[in-house]
């Protein structure tokens, strides 16, 4: 029976972390390229060894939970820098 990716879960975990920790910009940017390192790994990984893990959608949700919550927190954190340089004036 063939298995995940060792690190499909992970980037998923990951993935997810990052749309819900969008809102604190550093967190969720930091989860968000976690995500897609370990997401091209687990896509790598069944690349090289078909036969001995699944091909699923993990990885691609993965990549997908990521970039929208690099996308979110990005956004924020200019927000965030552009309250601040109001402020500081």
């Amino acid at each position: 029976m063939k298995t995940h990716p060792p690190a499909a879960a992970a980037a998923l975990t990951c993935g997810i972390l990052s749309l819900c920790s969008a809102l604190v910009p550093p967190v969720g940017i930091a989860l968000g390229i976690a995500a897609l390192v370990l997401a091209a790994r687990a896509q790598q990984a069944t690349a090289q060894q078909p036969e001995v893990y699944a091909v699923t959608g993990m990885p691609t949700a993965a990549r997908i939970c990521a970039i929208i919550g690099l996308l979110v927190a990005g956004v924020l954190l200019l927000a965030w820098l552009s309250l601040a340089s109001l402020l500081i004036r």
